[in-house]
This record gives C-alpha cells, structure tokens and sequence, in this order.
C-alpha cells in the first residue's frame, strides 16, 4: 500500500492523488503496523469499514479466528479511535 502511494505522489506533481481502502477492519491491529497506519493517515488515505448490520447479525458472520465477535473493534475503527486498534489476543500494535 505505501510503495503504491509512494509512486501515485512521486509521479503526480501537480495534482495530489487520493485514495481509499475498504475493508472489514478487524484484522487492522494485525496486519497494518502503526507506523504503515501513520503513514496513510498523514497522506489522507481514506478508510471505509463495513458492518453487517446490527452487533448480534455481524458478530454472527464477522468473528476472528479464536471466535471473538468484532462489532465493537470496528466499529471504533469506524469513528476514528485509531488508538484502540487490537487484535483478539490483546496485543495492538497502536499503543
């Protein structure tokens, strides 16, 4: 993701490119480090989190790997509390 911004601003001088990634968001904590995350952030890169309706729906379909539910986690994501990014182990590679 940074290499394709990287080059889309490199290449762009006079117009600045705008971006967006779409994802379920709960996997953010594991797989996007912070400093990858503060890299998007500080390029405008846009985020859109989906929800599958209601916490009970979601949960039902949306769960980690141990079985967690992940309404809750992005739904914060979705209101921009990038600080409680996590994974469902505890761990969070934002703090």
């Amino acid at each position: 993701i940074v290499a394709v911004v990287e080059h889309a601003c490199s290449v762009s001088s006079d117009i600045m490119p705008q971006f967006s990634i779409a994802t379920n968001g709960y996997r953010m904590g594991t797989i996007v480090s912070r400093k990858t995350l503060e890299y998007l952030v500080s390029h405008d890169v846009r985020f859109q989190f989906s929800l599958d309706g209601y916490p009970e729906i979601h949960d039902r379909h949306r769960r980690t790997d141990c079985g967690r539910p992940t309404y809750v986690a992005v739904e914060m994501l979705s209101t921009g509390c990038w600080s409680w990014i996590m994974n469902i182990t505890g761990t969070s590679h934002l703090r």
